[in-house]
C-alpha cells in the first residue's frame, strides 16, 4: 500500500492500548488533515481525513484493494477487535489529503502480476487499457531504488500518479500533464519495473 510521506505525529501504537474512537475524536477536535495506517497480521489499512472528519478508507489485501464507507466500518470494527494490529498517524496538507482520498476512488482487485517492463512493455501496456476503457489503478517497483508508484486510470484516461513524494493531479490532460505522464511511463519502462494491474471491481 502506497501512501504520501508527511509528518508522523505518532508511530508504532498498539491497538491494544489506543481506543480507535477517542483517537478518531481528539483529531476531530485538532482538525486534522492526514491518515492512519494501520499494519494488521493479513493487510495494511487506511483512514482518510480532512478537517478532523474521516472521508475514505483503503483496505489493501494481496490481491484486492477496498475503499470506501465500507472499507472505512471494516477498518474500524478491525482496530477495535484485533489487539495485534499497529497504527501510525500522519499529518500532510488538506489539499494533499483531498488527492490522496480521490486518487484511491475505485476499489480493484488484481488482474495482472508480476509483470515486467523487460518482457510486457510498459507505455504498450498502458496503450492497450486506454483502448479498452480500463478503470483501475498499476502500482509498479522500480528495483533500482527500491522506490514505488501507482498510476491510477478511470475509463482508459491516467487521472493520477503517486509515488512516495508526490501526488500528481492529471484529470485535466493538459499538454504539461500528458509530458509528464509520458516521462514518468518511459523513465519506469528504462528501470526496468516490475508491476501489478488492478481492475475496477
Amino acid at each position: 500500500m502506497l501512501l504520501l510521506e508527511g509528518n508522523d505525529m505518532w508511530v508504532n501504537l498498539k491497538t491494544s492500548f489506543v481506543d480507535i474512537d477517542e483517537l478518531l475524536l481528539f483529531l476531530k477536535g485538532q482538525k486534522f488533515s492526514g491518515y492512519l495506517q494501520f499494519e494488521f497480521s493479513d493487510s495494511q489499512c487506511a483512514l482518510f481525513l480532512q478537517l478532523g472528519d474521516v472521508v475514505n478508507g483503503l483496505v489493501a489485501l494481496e490481491e484486492e484493494r477496498n475503499v470506501g464507507g465500507r472499507a472505512v466500518k471494516r477498518i474500524l470494527v478491525r482496530s477495535r477487535q484485533d489487539k495485534g494490529g499497529t497504527i501510525k498517524v500522519t499529518q500532510l496538507p488538506l489539499q494533499n489529503m483531498q488527492f490522496l482520498s480521490e486518487a484511491y476512488g475505485l476499489s480493484v482487485r488484481l488482474q495482472h502480476k508480476n509483470l515486467s517492463s523487460k518482457y510486457s512493455n510498459l507505455p504498450e501496456f498502458i496503450d492497450k487499457l486506454e483502448y479498452e476503457s480500463f478503470s483501475g489503478c498499476i502500482e509498479v517497483w522500480f528495483p533500482v531504488d527500491d522506490q514505488h508508484g501507482i498510476i491510477f486510470i478511470e475509463e482508459g484516461r491516467t487521472k493520477a500518479i503517486m509515488t512516495e513524494e508526490l501526488l500528481v493531479d492529471l484529470k485535466e490532460g493538459t499538454d504539461s500533464q500528458r509530458k509528464f505522464t509520458e516521462s514518468f511511463v518511459n523513465r519506469a519502462q528504462r528501470s526496468g519495473v516490475q508491476y501489478n494491474a488492478f481492475v475496477e471491481t
